[in-house]
């Protein structure tokens, strides 16, 4: 498994103390060594060159011991990264129904190329559901028109099919036919697919573009998303494993239609894949997400409504798992959207929820689970051993 510190706190030098000889037979048990204090340096300082690391270090049962330095440069001058956004399109099935409906999704499409300079937008992700009746090729056409205005503009975004994109089992022909690799195997962000021969990753199975993978850098960092078919196939999720494994120094935000209700409770169960072995949202979080401490976003929608909730991986690390989707608004959603800005000389990711139907303040919502702060930072550079004493 592949984890990064995304979220370490900054330090300059840090000191290990080992055991080296064993107790003497008159102590009834070891004591651990007295915290060691810095004779030489201060964090975040230098003095000269080639300073000499100085250490007062004692144990009480007067042990000999080992001093391991540790260190990293000290930066004078960073650079100011920029702030850049993630834009998120929840469930948009509604408006494939009707032809006034479908300018609504057109609509968003155009916003999100007219403000890409603005929000500096970088990615734009689908969570599923891009219609509402897999077999409805009228309602395929419609969506299609909608995400070839990004195509036209180059705009770099992934889609991934929820369960009113495929059918019960398994099978998603019309998706795969409007939306298969080869749309995008020409442009720059498209990393590759479950079943891609190219890209040097183990594929247990052949899914096209219904499970893929994206890369996108923006301020000084890279990023990773992952796209999973509705209700995590085994055999997808394993190769989600492998492709988090070949990028190990990249972010990873995960995409899925299906992860947690409105409540921000992970499911425990499928929602109607027999087709092949699945893992429970609650399953794949402790088997794919936990583990790999590179994942540190986690978008879903399917379940009318807005959650978020963060919990610590394995590296104590916190992921960020969010919920939108709209569809049981008015006209099919109201064309509202969700994007998060990535601030990173804040250390923070801001989550605004738009409307591109509305006007002035009515366009934005503000209760907590609409607007919100999440704390966030960039990977720092690691330490260095630096000798022992």
């Amino acid at each position: 498994m592949s984890g990064g510190p995304l979220l370490r706190r900054a330090v300059v030098m840090v000191v290990s103390i080992a055991m080296l000889a064993v107790v003497a037979p008159w102590v009834p048990f070891n004591h651990a060594p007295d915290r060691p204090l810095a004779r030489s340096q201060v964090d975040g300082t230098s003095r000269g060159i080639t300073p000499a690391l100085k250490v007062a270090v004692a144990d009480p049962d007067r042990d000999p011991i080992d001093v391991t330095f540790f260190g990293r440069e000290v930066v004078s001058s960073t650079p100011v990264e920029e702030p850049f956004t993630v834009v998120v399109v929840p469930d948009p099935q509604k408006y494939v129904s009707t032809v006034e409906l479908s300018a609504t999704y057109r609509a968003q499409m155009r916003w999100i190329v007219a403000s890409r300079q603005t929000l500096g937008t970088e990615f734009v992700v689908a969570v599923g559901d891009l219609v509402q009746r897999d077999e409805s090729i009228t309602q395929w056409k419609r969506a299609n028109r909608a995400w070839q205005i990004l195509d036209r503009f180059r705009v770099p975004y992934s889609v991934v099919p929820g369960n009113h994109d495929m059918a019960a089992g398994g099978g998603a022909e019309l998706y795969d036919r409007l939306f298969p690799p080869e749309r995008y195997e020409a442009t720059p962000w498209y990393g590759g697919y479950l079943g891609d021969p190219t890209d040097g990753i183990p594929d247990p199975a052949d899914r096209g573009n219904k499970d893929s993978y994206q890369l996108f850098t923006a301020a000084g960092s890279d990023f990773l998303v992952l796209n999973l078919e509705m209700d995590l196939p085994v055999a997808a999720v394993r190769w989600a494993d492998d492709v988090i494994d070949a990028f190990p120094d990249r972010h990873v935000i995960l995409v899925t239609h299906r992860w947690m209700d409105r409540e921000g409770v992970r499911w425990r169960g499928p929602l109607y894949r027999r087709d092949v072995p699945v893992l429970a949202p609650e399953r794949a979080w402790r088997d794919l997400v936990v583990p790999n401490c590179s994942v540190f976003m986690v978008i879903a929608g399917h379940d009318y409504g807005e959650a978020h909730r963060q919990d610590v991986n394995a590296c104590g690390e916190p992921v960020f798992q969010l919920l939108t989707d709209y569809q049981d608004r008015p006209n099919g959603g109201d064309g509202w959207l969700r994007y998060y800005t990535f601030r990173p000389e804040e250390a923070t990711i801001e989550a605004t929820t738009f409307s591109v139907t509305r006007s002035g303040a009515r366009a934005y919502e503000r209760d907590a689970d609409s607007r919100f702060a999440l704390p966030w930072r960039a990977s720092d550079p690691g330490f260095t051993r630096i000798g022992v004493a």
